[in-house]
């Protein structure tokens, strides 16, 4: 389904049924990125991250995209500022490491533009990523 077709299937099925604030900070040239955490493999022998792109397991069925895939997007667009949505902060030793952390101390800087992170309950990201005119998504079932 193309980016198209999958935007209005969800104003059509989604929108009525969800209730989200008016949110002044997402304007229309902000870029709202969805990025997912990696999570630390358990075998001890190894330092691969489940989600990485490289990974291949049946335990990682949605790869994180590359952090490259981030920063060819924000380097596309004269974006006005950038959101990056990603998991609570009950992981936060992660949010300093992977690609939330490049876009944030790196990729936004180096095109100077602000970035903030956006981490808080799933019905708040939710309502960010639904009320996002620019959005950008990695692959996951929630997404």
């Amino acid at each position: 389904m193309t980016g198209d077709l999958l935007a209005r299937a969800a104003q059509q099925y989604i929108t009525p049924h969800v209730t989200c604030p008016a949110l002044l900070e997402i304007g229309p040239e902000t870029l709202v990125l969805h990025v997912r955490l990696t999570a630390t493999q358990t075998r001890e022998d190894s330092t691969a991250r489940a989600d990485d792109v490289y990974f291949t397991s049946e335990q990682c069925y949605y790869p994180q995209p590359p952090c490259a895939y981030y920063e060819h997007i924000i380097a596309s667009r004269n974006w006005s500022d950038i959101v990056v949505v990603t998991p609570p902060k009950d992981r936060e030793n992660e949010q300093r490491t992977g690609c939330a952390h490049l876009i944030l101390e790196e990729f936004a800087p180096r095109y100077g533009l602000s970035a903030r992170l956006q981490s808080k309950s799933e019905f708040e990201d939710a309502c960010v990523l639904h009320r996002a005119q620019n959005l950008v998504l990695s692959f996951s079932s929630w997404s």
